[in-house]
């Protein structure tokens, strides 16, 4: 899945629906259902926590660099800020974590096990 899933444009705009994040690339983007947390150095926010919402808007204009294989998803950018899809049972919502839409129409959707 890897490199499939790092987009080509860096991030262009957050939305926040209900407690759904949406991450758009300009033409890609991830909507994503499972709770997420960031990793700023050693500061960790979870999705809810105060200044988690500033952090994430924070990111656009970085780029994704890579995706490492941690929990459900991971998403590093380049400056060294990490977004994690989680899967712990506290942290599903619904049969997906995440679908993304890529380029040429490719869409990926993970499902939660």
């Amino acid at each position: 899945m890897g490199e499939a899933l790092v987009p080509s444009e860096p991030l262009s705009q957050v939305c926040f629906v209900h407690d759904d994040v949406q991450l758009v690339f300009q033409d890609e983007g991830f909507s994503i259902y499972n709770r997420t947390s960031i990793q700023i150095g050693v500061v960790q926010l979870l999705q809810g926590d105060p200044g988690f919402c500033d952090a994430l808007v924070s990111l656009i204009g970085q780029r994704v660099v890579s995706t490492p294989k941690r929990n459900v998803l991971t998403l590093a950018f380049e400056n060294g800020v990490e977004l994690e899809v989680r899967g712990d049972d506290a942290d599903i919502t619904g049969p997906e974590s995440f679908q993304f839409n890529g380029p040429n129409g490719v869409i990926v959707v993970e499902q939660n096990v």
